[in-house]
């Protein structure tokens, strides 16, 4: 069988094996995992002090993001009320035992401790405005330019991005937001490395192309933007390339193997805290019992 889709425990935990990886336009059989496990996960609600906890485990050390693999890719409304409140996604290494790909989704207490990693040295923090735009028009770029208008605190400067790391991040919603957090994930997370790290490619192709990414920027200010040389805390990459009439963004978020986003009123409505720290992997003995 190419894949199995479980429910161990009915409506809080939601267990699925296949013989390859979930893709983002699936073929074939996966087109049917695709829709079997989608179709489990909607059964997941999170109460009001619970939060979903996806882990995607597999040797398979092929570049791959954790918010494709778990959310993205399986379509963002599948999660919708099984993350209304926080998720928590993480990547392990350690290979299933029946199966090259596992996946696992839970509903759990939003205490909860990270199953396979833990924090270790924090690489930035940041606080940005988040407006009701940003949230209603979700776009990577658009995150990415919020986080370098905020205010970021670096810890470190990398010449390259680092080969496992975690983002946490808090959102505060504006008033009037009606969507749902698994549908931000995807440009959330990849706005907020972008702005994490520093651009090493031409700028002569990408300037003209400001008013793509966000309608008040300005050909000057992306290039002061793309210019800065100041500490990257996930290092230098070629960050955006021409595509289109618009630009494509290139972060290294494959390096993500916990990624921790909540939603919180303790904060002024409309603002997104993040944190990105280097992690250690926990044992495999952790890995093995499931809380």
């Amino acid at each position: 069988m190419d894949y199995e889709v479980s429910t161990p425990v009915p409506g809080s935990v939601v267990e699925a094996v296949s013989w390859a990886r979930l893709p983002f336009e699936p073929r074939g059989w996966l087109v049917d995992f695709r829709r079997d496990l989608a179709q489990a996960c909607r059964t997941l609600t999170a109460g009001p002090d619970q939060v979903l906890h996806a882990v995607y485990s597999s040797a398979d050390r092929r570049l791959s993001d954790i918010e494709n693999v778990l959310s993205y890719n399986l379509g963002t409304g599948a999660l919708r009320a099984a993350a209304a409140h926080g998720l928590i996604l993480e990547r392990s290494f350690a290979a299933p035992p029946t199966a090259p790909h596992h996946y696992r989704y839970e509903i759990v207490i939003d205490s909860t401790p990270w199953r396979c990693w833990r924090s270790s040295r924090l690489l930035a923090d940041l606080t940005m405005d988040a407006p009701l735009s940003l949230f209603t028009e979700p776009k990577a770029g658009r995150w990415w330019l919020a986080a370098r208008r905020g205010e970021v605190t670096t810890q470190s400067n990398r010449s390259e991005p680092p080969e496992a790391y975690a983002l946490s991040i808090t959102v505060s919603p504006p008033a009037g937001w009606r969507g749902s957090l698994s549908g931000l994930i995807k440009s959330l997370a990849d706005g907020i490395v972008s702005a994490l790290h520093n651009h090493t490619g031409p700028v002569d192709q990408i300037v003209d192309r400001a008013s793509s990414i966000d309608p008040t920027l300005t050909a000057g200010e992306l290039t002061a933007l793309l210019a800065r040389t100041g500490p990257a805390p996930l290092g230098a990459v070629r960050l955006l390339t021409p595509w289109g009439a618009g630009v494509q963004w290139r972060p290294a978020d494959d390096g993500i193997v916990a990624l921790d986003v909540r939603v919180t009123s303790g904060t002024a409505p409309g603002t997104v805290e993040a944190r990105a720290h280097l992690v250690e992997e926990l044992t495999q003995s952790r890995l093995a019992q499931p809380d």
